[in-house]
């Protein structure tokens, strides 16, 4: 029953996106080798011909990062066409026989989460979880499994300990208190995704 697969991150492949922290980090060359997301891998409009070589390559599952910062521009404004690229690309999977995994949060925030505090502010789980049920009714029907975020100790260390990833951090206080905030939205948004999807007519 092993089921051998590929993961990514939304923000590492994507490209053509200005909307998130990334973006704005490569922006002000703090990028050691000049790298930068806006191209990435293109994948955003490659999505056929990388489903192809995951096929190739045969892979039965894939883990896909959705990017917070398409789907959700502002806050409480969602993109519609962002979801439908998601969906159509969601069904292009499944036709390839490949079972898709979503990751809701893999190290990247939209500029406006990211200048509102993001995992430091106080309102920073609620946010979470109104985009999470956002994504979980857009793609619930199509995705069975679901990650919430990816590596917080990662994310937290570099970003509010070591100072490598945006914001650019160096504080032990703010290391914890993002890393608290992630646990607890984590803690959150894992029962609102099962009522979702229970309410939507799934197991």
């Amino acid at each position: 029953n092993f089921m051998m697969g590929t993961a990514t991150a939304a923000v590492q492949i994507e490209g053509g996106d200005t909307n998130n922290n990334w973006y704005r980090w490569c922006e002000q060359g703090r990028i050691k080798d000049g790298s930068h997301c806006i191209t990435a891998a293109d994948h955003y409009n490659r999505v056929d011909q990388d489903i192809a070589l995951m096929k190739e390559l045969g892979c039965s599952v894939y883990r896909m990062g959705i990017e917070w910062s398409r789907i959700e521009v502002d806050e409480g404004h969602f993109n519609t066409e962002a979801i439908a690229h998601y969906r159509d690309e969601l069904h292009k999977l499944i036709a390839a026989g490949i079972r898709p995994m979503i990751t809701l949060h893999h190290f990247s925030n939209p500029l406006w989460f990211e200048d509102s505090g993001s995992w430091l502010s106080k309102d920073a789980v609620k946010r979470f979880c109104s985009y999470t049920e956002i994504a979980v009714r857009s793609f619930g029907d199509l995705v069975s499994d679901w990650i919430t975020i990816n590596e917080p100790n990662v994310y937290c260390a570099f970003s509010f300990l070591q100072g490598q990833w945006p914001p650019g951090h160096t504080s032990l206080p703010e290391y914890f208190k993002a890393a608290s905030t992630m646990v607890k939205a984590h803690l959150a948004a894992y029962p609102l995704i099962h009522a979702i999807r229970k309410d939507m007519g799934f197991d």
